[in-house]
């Protein structure tokens, strides 16, 4: 059976430079590996979150097909906005909440910080942060322990991950050193 990857490289619509890009990905985590991450860390953060009713960021980018994936499993109450959306002064004044970001990839402790001082001085008091991957640097980790499925410096590929707009929707994720 052909891995998606090798159909994805096999195609003539794919651009010369982004398959030779593509040609020296390592999968990291098959599709399988996954799903059994995404379902051990939704059990954590439903055990630890499901009594509170907590505001949970979502990040843009390279991680919205982790955290959609992660999403779905969530099975309690609480409410999402989208990072993007999020004006930290209106939208989490007077919140008797935590607020999680869920960040399909971490890459910056200085945003974090950044972010967790804006959400203090509007009134949030409990700040965590859950990534997927984390691109080799120290990682907030106030919440879930082994928050990070992935730890990985270079350049990611399939689960959203993508080369130039290319290879997001393989299933599988991939390293390209």
């Amino acid at each position: 059976m052909q891995s998606a990857l090798s159909a994805y490289l096999d195609s003539a619509l794919l651009p010369q430079h982004v398959r030779k890009q593509l040609r020296q990905a390592n999968q990291v985590a098959s599709s399988t590996e996954i799903d059994f991450y995404l379902d051990q860390l939704a059990i954590r953060l439903t055990l630890r979150w499901q009594d509170e009713n907590p505001l949970l960021l979502g990040c843009n980018g390279s991680g919205t097909v982790l955290v959609g994936m992660l999403l779905r499993r969530l099975a309690f109450v609480m409410q999402y906005v989208d990072l993007i959306d999020f004006d930290a002064p209106s939208d989490a004044t007077g919140l008797p909440r935590p607020v999680v970001l869920l960040a399909g990839c971490f890459d910056g402790q200085q945003r974090m910080n950044e972010l967790a001082a804006t959400l203090a001085t509007a009134g949030v008091d409990e700040f965590a942060c859950v990534a997927m991957v984390s691109h080799g640097k120290e990682l907030i980790d106030a919440a879930v322990p082994e928050s990070v499925f992935v730890k990985e410096s270079g350049v990611l590929l399939g689960c959203g991950f993508d080369v130039d707009g290319y290879g997001a929707n393989l299933p599988d994720l991939y390293h390209i050193p």
